[in-house]
């Protein structure tokens, strides 16, 4: 089973346009953590907790993608931005039905 989600405040960044509600927008940001990146597991520190994991399976894509989805859901968004995203396909398929376009670029480094 899954952890109850946190109840998250939102912040707004600016008053609403004309003070009408219906102008307003909610922007959320997630960092999805690439699906194969070599650190999630490994918590490479230099400091007092040095050696200390996390559970097994914490990172897991299996773990992370519905609770984003479901952390996403419950914000209720206009706009979605996700960072470091390899997996966006799964995005796109749980999104779409919601009424979401999404839009992939790819980072060049």
């Amino acid at each position: 089973s899954y952890p109850v989600l946190p109840n998250r405040k939102y912040q707004p960044v600016t008053t609403t346009q004309y003070n009408d509600p219906l102008r307003k927008i909610k922007v959320v940001s997630f960092n999805v953590m690439p699906k194969g990146a070599d650190f999630k597991n490994k918590l490479q520190r230099n400091d007092g907790l040095q050696g200390y994991r996390t559970r097994p399976n914490y990172f897991s894509w299996g773990r992370r993608g519905p609770l984003l989805i479901e952390e996403i859901k419950k914000g209720k968004p206009d706009i979605i931005c996700l960072q470091g995203c390899d997996q966006f396909d799964y995005f796109q398929e749980k999104l779409t039905p919601r009424g979401f376009i999404g839009i992939y670029e790819r980072t060049t480094k």
